[in-house]
């Protein structure tokens, strides 16, 4: 992926053909601490973003995930600092925005079911020789892959 940090991303997690990542520089992390060694580098290599052109409805609910992420993160830097005085306030504020997230995810999730048929397509033409199966990454198949080239 690049310098971008969040957006629509293919393989994301392994088990969704494509996603919303919030923030790439943690997921690699994420990643790098959590899974198995022989997935790490494979699950690396196809992480990328989505670069073609994309569907209105989807570009919209990406949109509304940044936003709607942003929002959240301010909200829960408040909510673990607040003053007595302000406790209330700030979870009240982290409530809301974990909602409207939660909503902009479903609403991201709708558009991508909607037009699945065109991301399987330009997933095809972007993320060639990849591991998924239709369901999820296969990372036996990507090493046995690797093994038969060497």
């Amino acid at each position: 992926m690049s310098k971008r940090n969040s957006g629509l991303g293919w393989h994301v997690h392994h088990k969704y053909l494509v996603g919303y990542c919030y923030d790439y520089k943690k997921r690699v992390t994420f990643i790098k601490a959590n899974k198995p060694e022989k997935e790490v580098p494979i699950r690396l290599r196809v992480m990328q973003w989505v670069k073609g052109k994309l569907p209105q409805d989807i570009i919209k609910a990406v949109d509304a995930c940044d936003k709607a992420w942003a929002a959240y993160d301010k909200a829960l830097d408040a909510y673990d600092k607040p003053s007595l005085e302000d406790y209330d306030k700030a979870t009240d504020a982290y409530k809301k925005t974990c909602d409207a997230y939660d909503k902009a995810l479903e609403t991201l999730e709708k558009a991508i079911e909607d037009n699945i048929d065109f991301l399987e397509e330009l997933h095809r033409k972007e993320c060639p020789n990849c591991c998924w199966n239709g369901e999820r990454l296969d990372f036996e198949a990507a090493h046995t892959k690797a093994e038969e080239k060497q």
